[in-house]
């Protein structure tokens, strides 16, 4: 990034930034690949990611998302039957469906992407990251090993 290596648009560089926190040193090695194989044209064209970045919205997107929603289910005090981890995996799940409709539509040129598209993309990624993720908290919280957020 210091040596001008920029991505396409703001909203790719946010990811880059936000799949930092998550990777560590690997974001950086991804990175300074994607710049190498994006080395021959002077400033990436919008939504050209390559492939090993092609996931990165989506895990900065609930990395945000979970850093925004955790706190505020546990400080809101919601439950559904009794328990703050279905109230959790709601409001993360919306705030990740937000963010990434926000990324596909700021990442491409304006009107690549229709809003039903973009939308179907975000909701698909989340369903599928809820179903794995939000599935093994579940089995997690429902055996016993998995401490109460706080």
């Amino acid at each position: 990034y210091g040596r001008n290596h920029r991505r396409g648009t703001v909203a790719s560089e946010l990811v880059w930034i936000g799949s930092a926190l998550y990777l560590g040193p690997l974001a950086l090695a991804f990175y300074n690949r994607s710049t190498r194989a994006a080395s021959d044209a002077a400033t990436p064209s919008p939504g050209t990611e390559p492939r090993a970045a092609a996931g990165l919205a989506g895990g900065t997107a609930s990395a945000a998302a979970h850093l925004v929603g955790v706190p505020l289910v546990v400080l809101s005090g919601l439950t559904i039957a009794g328990i703050d981890l279905w109230v959790m995996i709601i409001v993360i799940a919306v705030l990740a469906t937000v963010l990434l409709v926000g990324y596909e539509r700021a990442s491409r040129r304006p009107g690549a992407v229709p809003v039903g598209t973009a939308v179907l993309v975000a909701v698909l990624t989340v369903l599928a990251f809820d179903v794995g993720m939000g599935g093994w908290m579940l089995v997690l919280h429902f055996n016993g090993l998995m401490p109460p957020a706080t």
